[in-house]
């Protein structure tokens, strides 16, 4: 019986509180709503002067083909173009060594206004591009080349004496 005395009094006290606090926050929250009506048009504000990002964007580039044969048996074949001139047709294949074998080109205009076309190749022995427009090294001077070929006349001498004995 004390217990369920103390129960009640108990729960009429925290329903005493509950009232108070209801009391004490409703003003409170009558107070926010005009709060909230006067930062609306702030955030407005704050919202349209904040910087979008580069302003110096580019226009979409719509994809006219795009082909894909997806990896069988470690063979595939890509193909690609686009409205500006943009184009790449690769085709891979498993290599004897354990590598890829891949062959491909691409191509773009230049600022010029130039197709620029690259075929390359990458397989166990590297890779390899080609264009007239990838740099390519000076040819060897003249004395370069008698180096060249005396130090291959005397690697031959030598193997020829080393065949006598």
């Amino acid at each position: 019986m004390k217990i369920v005395i103390l129960a009640l009094l108990v729960s009429v006290a925290a329903a005493a509180k509950l009232d108070q606090l209801q009391q004490q926050v409703a003003p409170q929250q009558q107070q926010v709503a005009p709060l909230q009506q006067q930062v609306a048009p702030l955030q407005q504000q704050v919202v349209q002067q904040q910087p979008q990002g580069r302003q110096d964007f580019r226009p979409v580039v719509a994809i006219i083909k795009d082909e894909r044969v997806a990896p069988a048996g470690g063979t595939y074949v890509t193909d690609f173009e686009t409205e500006d001139g943009v184009a790449h047709v690769e085709s891979g294949q498993a290599g004897s060594a354990g590598q890829s074998n891949v062959q491909g080109s691409y191509s773009y205009i230049s600022p010029e206004g130039e197709v620029v076309q690259v075929t390359y190749v990458a397989d166990e022995f590297g890779f390899r591009a080609e264009s007239p427009f990838v740099p390519t090294a000076h040819p060897l001077p003249a004395h370069a080349l008698l180096q060249i070929a005396f130090a291959e006349e005397q690697r031959r001498l030598r193997n020829e004496v080393g065949q006598q004995l």
